[in-house]
């Protein structure tokens, strides 16, 4: 809009010093040189310098709004009357891409924070920078770019929710979703082994009865007990609204498995992690990666994809109550409500 208005009056200026040459539009034609030179010397002769900062790394969960700061600082002796900084987001793991561009004027060597109001609408990783500073004058052709580089990490995570986890040797109580685990458990009475006596056992694991009829000392290995890992996996679905929702259970899921010390874990790439790092699980998949189905029994957190494995409990999500035709299908609405407990 700025540059039609500017085009429009160079014509009518130029053209009435054309058709009428009288003194007022010859006066009027060089003033508007005047300016125009006036504005091309303050927008490419004035050597400015600027340096853009930004906070540490933030972590916000889906639908929340956050300000997001850029402390700019002007370096130059003249003052910038109008200026843009671009910003530039890029969300890792939809590649989403937002543009933003924020005015703001600055005095001689000052400073300013300018303000950002960043809206989480997906989840995922996202890498916010800016990437120039534009300086324009009051004349729209005359203006200048800077390159302002500074970079503002942001990490949405999906809702999450409590989930009481009561681990499965516990008795279940009927309000509780057990998800049934085949992995089986190594109890304390369990026989690893028989072998003869060596110096140093003690005499309580010596089996007496088979050592009378062998007509020497043969002692009993015993197994501590060994809780079970409880091994998961989630579909990475291109549904983004879908895959929120998954990544929503399944890190409830995880965040309860850690409050109560059940070891769970999920192999990513080529890496297993456990429960206890959940913000690194978290980082690699907003950051795009994908799970790998485990070898064994595992939890399967899934939308589209159809898992046929018996070695898989299936947790299926549904976009109605409908359609819910299996004990652990669910819904985005019936999520929190279905899985608040489990004994795994």
């Amino acid at each position: 809009m700025k540059g039609l208005i500017w085009c429009i009056c160079t014509v009518i200026l130029l053209g009435s010093m054309l058709i009428q040459p009288t003194g007022i539009f010859i006066g009027l034609f060089l003033i508007w040189c005047v300016l125009n030179a006036v504005a091309w010397i303050s927008a490419y002769s004035i050597k400015r310098d600027f340096t853009v900062t930004t906070a540490a790394p933030i972590q916000v969960e889906k639908g929340m709004k956050v300000p997001l700061h850029f402390s700019v600082k002007h370096h130059a002796k003249w003052p910038l009357l109008q200026g843009l900084l671009e910003i530039r987001g890029r969300n890792e793991l939809s590649q989403e891409v937002i543009t933003k561009r924020v005015p703001l004027s600055l005095g001689a060597k000052d400073s300013m924070t300018l303000e950002f109001v960043f809206e989480a609408v997906n989840c995922g990783s996202w890498h916010i920078e800016t990437t120039q500073l534009t300086v324009s004058s009051w004349l729209p052709f005359f203006r200048r770019t800077f390159p302002v580089k500074s970079v503002q990490k942001l990490t949405v995570w999906p809702v999450r929710f409590p989930v009481a986890i009561q681990v499965a040797n516990q008795h279940t109580t009927d309000t509780m979703l057990a998800l049934q685990q085949r992995v089986t458990t190594q109890q304390t009475n369990e026989r690893l082994g028989l072998r003869p006596y060596r110096m140093g056992d003690s005499v309580k694991q010596i089996h007496w009865k088979l050592s009378a009829k062998q007509d020497e000392l043969i002692v009993e290995e015993q197994l501590e007990e060994q809780q079970a890992a409880v091994q998961l996996y989630v579909e990475k679905t291109t549904d983004l609204a879908q895959y929120d929702v998954l990544l929503s259970l399944l890190l409830s899921l995880l965040e309860g498995c850690r409050h109560t010390a059940t070891k769970a874990t999920i192999q990513l790439d080529t890496t297993v992690y456990q429960a206890s790092e959940l913000e690194e699980i978290a980082k690699q998949l907003l950051s795009g990666s994908a799970a790998q189905k485990p070898t064994g029994d595992y939890i399967a957190i899934v939308g589209q994809e159809n898992i046929d494995d018996s070695h898989a409990t299936v947790l299926r999500l549904r976009e109605s109550d409908d359609a819910c035709q299996q004990p652990y299908d669910f819904t985005a609405e019936t999520v929190k409500q279905k899985f608040a407990h489990v004994a795994l």
